[in-house]
């Protein structure tokens, strides 16, 4: 979908032209109406209610509804979708909801603010980084786990086809036999 077309599909969801001028840059945030701008189209039943666990209790809890839409393969919540095209943010950031409507994409009535990035310690002195130590050497979870994602993955019907397959290269042929006689498929004949 255009951007053009998806500024028109958010103007007319919320009945509100001046919406469409503002997310082209043809008029400025000022030129929108104070009152909510409410989403057309909410399905109340998403906000049916629906029981969480809570410090080992049941609590019967409601879900806020935010108006989604469906853009460039993925749905995003329009309130975001509309800040991210005013403002083209290069940063994470959450949203607030001033005026209490959750179905409310007024630009004016969400408040914005930066998450700040953890400063990750750099260390003060020249001890070098330990290399990460990879092995050739299989394990015996190796073959398990891999073993497991071949028979899922390729449905062999021999052992000899298993043992062929490129992923289990190298394993140790007993430890593949040890791991099938104990997961029960000795039909793969040896």
């Amino acid at each position: 979908m255009k951007l053009e077309t998806l500024i028109r599909r958010l103007a007319d969801r919320t009945n509100c032209p001046e919406l469409e001028q503002v997310l082209l840059g043809k008029a400025d945030i000022t030129s929108l109406p104070m009152d909510c701008l409410l989403w057309q189209d909410v399905d109340p039943q998403k906000m049916t209610p629906r029981f969480v666990m809570q410090k080992g209790s049941r609590v019967l809890i409601r879900d806020p509804i935010y108006p989604r839409l469906q853009y460039a393969g993925k749905k995003h919540i329009v309130s975001r979708l509309i800040f991210e095209l005013m403002t083209a943010p290069n940063y994470e950031y959450r949203m607030y909801n001033r005026c209490g409507h959750t179905t409310c994409v007024n630009p004016l009535h969400w408040d914005v603010e930066k998450i700040k990035q953890e400063n990750v310690p750099v260390p003060q002195d020249s001890t070098p980084i330990p290399e990460c130590s990879y092995s050739d050497e299989w394990t015996e979870q190796d073959v398990m786990e891999v073993t497991e994602i071949v028979i899922a993955r390729d449905d062999p019907k021999t052992f000899e086809e298993l043992i062929a397959n490129p992923s289990l290269e190298g394993a140790p042929r007993d430890i593949i036999e040890a791991y099938l006689a104990s997961i029960g498929k000795d039909l793969l004949p040896a």
